[in-house]
């Protein structure tokens, strides 16, 4: 019976090993959406001048596109309250978002996208 070499029967048991051991790669790990306030008020390159606010905003990826997703929120004129639709989601593709911000309570409304609309309250 012919005999084999010691370094030939360690490398067969170590590529043995190998494909039989269970695999230690980790999975890639989804980006996490940026904890945002409350609201969002958010400008667009469509309409420069008129603000979205969305409430509850998160980033969420449809294919290869990003996009802004939350209900939005209506503000009524000469009014402290801030009003959700609800019954809407609205998406707006990242790519069309030039400035946005954060604020917790109708105080942080930017009436103009400058200043905040209650400031004496």
């Amino acid at each position: 019976m012919p005999r084999f070499p010691p370094y030939l029967l360690l490398l067969s048991l170590i590529a043995l090993l190998a494909i039989s051991a269970p695999s230690f790669a980790q999975e890639p790990k989804k980006e996490a959406s940026p904890a945002f306030k409350q609201y969002l008020g958010v400008y667009t390159k469509n309409a420069p001048q008129q603000q979205i606010v969305l409430q509850h905003a998160k980033i969420k990826q449809l294919g290869d596109r990003t996009f802004l997703v939350g209900t939005p929120v209506a503000v009524k004129e000469n009014s402290t309250k801030l009003e959700a639709r609800k019954d809407v989601v609205w998406w707006i593709a990242l790519s069309e978002v030039t400035e946005f911000y954060e604020f917790e309570e109708v105080r942080g409304y930017r009436y103009d996208g400058k200043e905040p609309r209650f400031t004496g309250q």
